[in-house]
């Protein structure tokens, strides 16, 4: 039998020196990239329900607001909201709102020039809250459940479809439509309602569709009505005048209504 000196038995432990600190190491550096692995997918399947939510959120608020804004614009009262009275005196109107044409080569007529982007606002009063104030407003909006992160509109207007004076070409073009010929034309003319709502990085988008028609106003209070109207900075910002001819910037004998086309 060998027989083992001390001097030997020192020689092999100092050959294993930091051998145990290595393993432990190693066992620490595993369980770290485990734990990590375990964060990461705990976030991920955090973050995939907060966006479900938020496109949900999104979603309810985009159509229940499309539903009532179709009804303010074709609706028995149309002519007595905000939004219709814009569209009423600025559509038709020479350097205000030009008619959207994807297809139009040239300049003006593109997404920049043609789309209007409306903030739409909580309106503060007694209805909603307890002070008719915007005081704190950052905290009462975030207390209303199911209001989204933000709420725009987009609005524009484009060509009829089937018009007997002009065609609408569905190819690139450079050919331009006179403002003169639309106030002639207007009926038919396309408005697009866009309701776009944003929350936590998810966007859900309402495209609607409204076709115009025309009717005679033959009643004289209501012709004094859209005279009365068109001088409203608000409504009429270019100051565009009135008339009774066709052809004039706003004719107060024409009765505009718009015929939900559905939605795109």
């Amino acid at each position: 039998m060998r027989r083992i000196t001390g001097k030997t038995e020192y020689r092999r432990r100092k050959n294993n020196r930091g051998a145990a600190l290595m393993v432990a190491v190693i066992i620490i550096g595993i369980l770290m990239v485990f734990t990590l692995s375990l964060v990461l997918v705990t976030y991920t399947l955090y973050a995939s329900q907060n966006k479900k939510a938020a496109s949900k959120r999104n979603a309810e608020a985009a159509n229940s607001l499309s539903t009532a804004i179709a009804k303010e614009i074709e609706g028995e009262n149309a002519d007595a909201t905000e939004l219709w009275r814009y569209i009423r005196f600025n559509i038709c109107q020479e350097n205000a709102w030009p008619y959207y044409d994807p297809y139009y080569t040239g300049p003006g007529h593109g997404e920049k020039e043609a789309f209007r982007y409306f903030d739409m606002k909580v309106n503060y009063s007694d209805t909603y809250f307890t002070q008719d104030s915007s005081t704190n407003a950052e905290d009462k909006l975030n207390s209303m459940d199911g209001f989204p992160g933000s709420v725009k509109l987009c609005v524009y207007w484009m060509l009829p479809e089937d018009s007997s004076e002009f065609s609408v070409p569905t190819t690139p073009h450079t050919n331009e439509v006179a403002v003169s010929s639309l106030r002639t034309s207007k009926a038919g003319i396309r408005l697009y309602v866009e309701v776009i709502c944003e929350t936590a990085s998810q966007t859900y988008v309402v495209k609607n569709r409204f076709s115009l028609g025309l009717s005679p106003i033959t009643d004289e209070k209501e012709q004094k009505l859209v005279v009365k109207l068109a001088g409203v900075n608000t409504y009429n910002p270019v100051r565009f005048q009135t008339g009774t001819g066709t052809d004039s910037p706003i004719n107060v004998t024409e009765k505009w209504i718009w015929s939900y086309d559905g939605r795109e």
